[in-house]
């Protein structure tokens, strides 16, 4: 299923030694794939995949959880009332593009180096 939402402007920048990277985002709509998997266990119990992706040109981002669901009936005369206890972990990763440069000189970065060809630089975070 895809799911359409607005991503807001920004700009990001990057310096390291001689190279420069910096990218303006202009306010724009993304789409978003997510799914969802639900294993009902027994009577009362429910476990949950859920998967979200978004991709796109110049960034990419993903959410996933795992979740268990438990019901509690509170009250199941007349119009029930129904408790729900919820445990769950959650992970995810985004990724965007800071865009392309190239370099006058060869560079190290990290223990490797890098010719002085188009280099291409992104920018993300991943959360457990």
């Amino acid at each position: 299923m895809a799911r359409e939402i607005e991503a807001p402007n920004a700009t990001y920048a990057l310096n390291y030694k001689h190279l420069s990277f910096e990218k303006s985002t202009e306010a724009n709509r993304q789409f978003l794939f997510y799914a969802t998997i639900d294993y009902q266990w027994m009577a009362k119990n429910l476990i949950s995949y859920k998967s979200v992706e978004q991709l796109s040109k110049d960034n990419f981002a993903s959410l996933y959880s795992l979740n268990y669901k438990r019901i509690i009936p509170i009250k199941t005369m007349g119009k029930q009332i129904i408790a729900n206890l919820n445990a769950g972990w959650e992970w995810n990763k985004t990724v965007f593009s800071l865009g392309n440069t190239s370099s006058d000189n060869d560079f190290s970065f990290g223990g490797k180096k890098f010719k002085n060809e188009k280099i291409q630089a992104y920018s993300g975070l991943k959360m457990n």
